[in-house]
């Protein structure tokens, strides 16, 4: 009887050693797609990285929708007005030299420096507004996206960590929650 109970701690010890990894496999990829019963949604269906992928996939589709939109607005509150706006400061700055220029009229400096920016601005402007757009729509960025969405299939990330990851995970845990296991049945025997 006693070394039935020295052999239960260790497959006690092994159980709930691998108990919590196998709960985060799980976790991550099972099931892999919405659960329904009597009608009503399952909570956490599908897994985690099935609903992460969904996420980030929407994400992408909206932030292109969003860019473009802004590319249309004159809105002056819009980030993309915002960044031109910065690079509009930041090229102010940089050309902050030309008003050293000590054998310039101060009625050219100032003009000259404004000049400068603004070509930097109208560049960003331009190139914001109507080159990265022309770009996304001649490429056609969005059916990249929806590629991406066919071909990163979870399933084979799944199939390979089962396959080829796994097995030695479970083979390193069983081995390190048996000795410790081990460990607690001697210390249960001397105890005892």
């Amino acid at each position: 009887m006693l070394f039935l109970k020295f052999l239960l701690m260790i497959v006690i010890n092994i159980f709930f050693g691998i108990l919590p990894f196998v709960l985060l496999i799980i976790f991550l990829f099972y099931p892999n797609e919405k659960l329904y019963w009597f009608g009503k949604k399952v909570p956490f269906t599908p897994s985690f990285l099935y609903r992460q992928k969904k996420k980030y996939i929407d994400k992408l589709h909206r932030w292109l929708h969003e860019y473009l939109q802004e590319c249309r607005s004159q809105d002056p509150t819009t980030r993309l007005a915002q960044w031109e706006e910065k690079a509009y400061q930041r090229a102010y700055k940089k050309f902050q030299f030309i008003s050293d220029f000590a054998w310039l009229p101060a009625f050219i400096l100032d003009p000259l420096h404004n000049f400068m920016a603004t070509i930097f601005y109208e560049l960003t402007r331009q190139f914001l507004r109507n080159l990265v757009p022309f770009l996304l729509e001649k490429y056609r960025l969005t059916s990249y996206i929806e590629l991406l969405d066919k071909k990163l299939d979870l399933n084979i990330v799944r199939e390979f960590i089962n396959r080829k990851i796994l097995k030695y995970v479970y083979i390193v845990l069983v081995i390190f929650y048996g000795l410790i296991g081990l460990l607690n049945g001697f210390l249960f025997l001397i105890l005892k």
